[in-house]
């Protein structure tokens, strides 16, 4: 059994009506239906027998209430009353249950299965002339039915909630995009027209904001020629910049989308959006390869992306990647053009030692340059000029060393013999991947092999290395820091921050230069400037009034009718963050429930939907017995269905009705909108009290 607190989730008043001519002498247990009528989700009738249900109640006329959907179980209210059709005389009523009762589509409990029924009401009485029941060989039985849904008996509250959706801010400037209605700006990108409004424009980018703040209070429409920037990049552009997302490119697969990727990043830089820059940052660092690392490490170099870099050095680190990388051709460009990308610390070191001197000093002795550092190494360079060891006494021997104690560095490098009069490089060997150096053993020196150059050939005087017996080598040194991955994708994560749409919305009304505003509201004395172009695509209404100025310059002035200042000031904060204000949040109890309510009824004038939702999930929330009458009536006057429903829901519970109809709210909810349910409290409190 139901408790009495059962919340109702579907009430309603239904009359039918059957005609009895007065049909009397068809049968006992002969009966006419009346149409079917729908209530909480089910099918119901009214079964009437003008001869009695039985022999036993042969006297009588019976009624019911038939459920008539199949398969059904359900739980309701209900009363059943004939309706006196003679002005000033009572019906006559059946009052049948306290607590809900099963119907079941199955057996006789679809009819209730109360006895009640069967001696609704003696014939004779109703035949008389007085009685005022039958007109026109008709009578009108009247049902009261309220049906309970067994699966929503939970904790008060639950399933009550009134769900908000998601931001539609971008859906509504997409729509303002697509229409380019207001439009004031045109933009030619490689011979395409692509219209625009310049107060988006201005939000949105810093850049555009200079470009076209000094021309925002020209009549004419704008004109700007987009120089070196593909159409299909400036259409992505303006997408991003209204709606704060990329652009479906389910068009674009592989190479194409992260080329396009690519030139979104150039013209995210160009325009000073930093989160699109971050975007794109992200997608390309997700898609790296052997192939394109090197040539997007030259591109996030170009643009300032260091979470990028940092991405292309730790994949170009990686053991298993960098040979790789070190052979195609975008590397080859990289170390050419731009050799400082490669890592993060790079230094070219040269040192003049002289030579003849220390000729057959002999096998294994060596001569060490003076130190340098790199990447916050100590290196040094070390020429054997009889060879390191008998197998390479015909070789001049040169080695980069680490000189730094308990370290270990991973490095590419170069060792070279340089002509002293033309500056030329003889480049005698290059490590193409990275080398570990560890300063605890061997590993310390780099290259392996001994065998640098011949001695006779750099003894040879057409050689030209040797000048005054000073000989230069030259040593190339580029220094990775930082994690070596041996993942063949980047390990870093470029993270991506929430869309930013909103603040910079906020952030036109917080300027106060007051850029491109060209309308003032008047509430009550105070003035509210605000733009005609953002109202009007988050407001029908506002389009519906601004539509014809649109294309208008100026400013002019609006008075605005019962509202309160401060909740037009909440509104236009919505208007352009779809986001309550903060201060909101500050005001307690009634007071906050008192702004909302103004707010609601603000929305609704405004037609401002999801506005409505959150004041109709905010004031659920706050119903108690003693306001739900007074929200009731709002919900009604305002059509907020949702809202209804969670005050239906609240009446229902029986403890509470006697409290809530002795209330201030109901007395005027009764008086002002007797059609909002006041007949359905009347009898759930009666329901209470029998």
């Amino acid at each position: 059994m139901l408790s009495g607190s059962t919340p109702i989730t579907k009430a309603k008043t239904t009359t039918s009506r059957c005609t009895t001519g007065f049909q009397k002498g068809i049968g006992v247990g002969k009966f006419v239906r009346s149409n079917i009528f729908a209530v909480g989700g089910f099918d119901w009738a009214i079964r009437f027998y003008p001869d009695g249900v039985c022999e036993a109640y042969k006297e009588y006329i019976s009624v019911y209430l038939e459920l008539m959907s199949d398969h059904a179980e359900v739980w309701a209210l209900y009363s059943l009353r004939l309706v006196n059709q003679v002005p000033g005389l009572s019906n006559w009523e059946l009052t049948l249950n306290k607590q809900p009762v099963v119907f079941s589509s199955r057996g006789k409990n679809r009819f209730g299965t109360v006895i009640s029924h069967a001696y609704f009401k003696l014939r004779s009485d109703l035949e008389l002339p007085e009685s005022g029941f039958i007109k026109d060989n008709r009578l009108t039985i009247k049902c009261l039915l309220l049906v309970i849904k067994e699966s929503q008996v939970c904790e008060p509250g639950a399933n009550t909630e009134i769900k908000v959706p998601r931001s539609d801010i971008t859906q509504h400037l997409s729509n303002l995009l697509e229409s380019k209605e207001g439009a004031d700006v045109s933009f030619i990108v490689g011979g395409e027209i692509f219209e625009a409004h310049k107060i988006v424009l201005a939000m949105r980018s810093p850049v555009l904001k200079a470009e076209l703040c000094g021309q925002m209070r020209e009549a004419r429409m704008a004109c700007i020629t987009i120089k070196e920037m593909q159409p299909d990049v400036f259409r992505a552009l303006l997408h991003f910049i209204y709606t704060d997302s990329l652009p479906n490119m389910g068009n674009l697969q592989g190479g194409d989308k992260i080329e396009m990727i690519r030139h979104l990043l150039v013209a995210a830089d160009r325009y000073a959006m930093d989160r699109l820059k971050l975007i794109c940052q992200h997608i390309l660092g997700r898609s790296l390869h052997v192939d394109n690392v090197a040539t997007t490490l030259a591109l996030a170099d170009q643009h300032s992306c260091d979470k990028l870099k940092k991405v292309c050095i730790e994949f170009m680190a990686s053991s298993n990647a960098m040979d790789a990388v070190a052979a195609t051709g975008g590397y080859a460009d990289l170390k050419r053009t731009s050799p400082s990308l490669l890592v993060d610390v790079y230094r070219r070191a040269r040192t003049i030692i002289g030579y003849s001197l220390n000729k057959g000093i002999g096998v294994g002795t060596f001569i060490r340059s003076g130190t340098f550092a790199v990447g916050s190494y100590d290196w040094a360079i070390r020429l054997y000029p009889d060879g390191v060891t008998e197998d390479s006494k015909d070789y001049v021997s040169v080695y980069l060393e680490l000189m730094t104690e308990n370290a270990k560095a991973k490095a590419f490098y170069t060792l070279g013999l340089v002509d002293p009069v033309t500056g030329a490089i003889r480049c005698n060997w290059s490590r193409s991947s990275p080398r570990l150096f560890d300063s605890s053993d061997s590993s310390r020196f780099g290259p392996r092999s001994p065998l640098f150059i011949p001695r006779s050939d750099l003894e040879m005087e057409e050689s030209g290395y040797i000048v005054n017996d000073g000989l230069t080598v030259e040593c190339e040194v580029t220094v990775i820091k930082g994690p070596q991955v041996s993942r063949t994708i980047g390990c870093s994560e470029i993270g991506v921050p929430p869309s930013e749409l909103s603040e910079h919305f906020g952030k036109l009304l917080e300027e106060e230069e007051e850029v491109g505003r060209d309308v003032v509201f008047s509430v009550e004395g105070e003035s509210f400037a605000a733009h005609k172009l953002v109202l009007a695509a988050r407001s029908p209404v506002f389009k519906a009034e601004f539509y014809g100025e649109m294309i208008e310059r100026g400013t002019f002035s609006i008075d605005i009718k019962g509202m309160q200042p401060s909740v037009l000031r909440a509104l236009r904060n919505f208007i352009y963050t779809d986001v309550l204000p903060a201060d909101i949040g500050d005001l307690e109890g009634d007071d906050n429930v008192e702004m909302i309510r103004h707010l609601l009824v603000a929305s609704d004038r405004y037609a401002t939907d999801r506005l409505k939702l959150m004041c109709q999930s905010i004031l659920g929330k706050y119903v108690d017995v003693k306001n739900v009458a007074t929200t009731l009536a709002l919900a009604d006057q305002h059509n907020c269905d949702r809202l209804k429903d969670v005050c239906i829901q609240c009446i229902s519970s029986l403890d509470e009705v006697d409290a809530m109809v002795r209330t201030k709210g109901y007395a005027n909810l009764k008086r002002s909108c007797p059609s909002v349910l006041a007949d359905l409290f009347e009898k759930t409190s009666k329901f209470r009290a029998s």
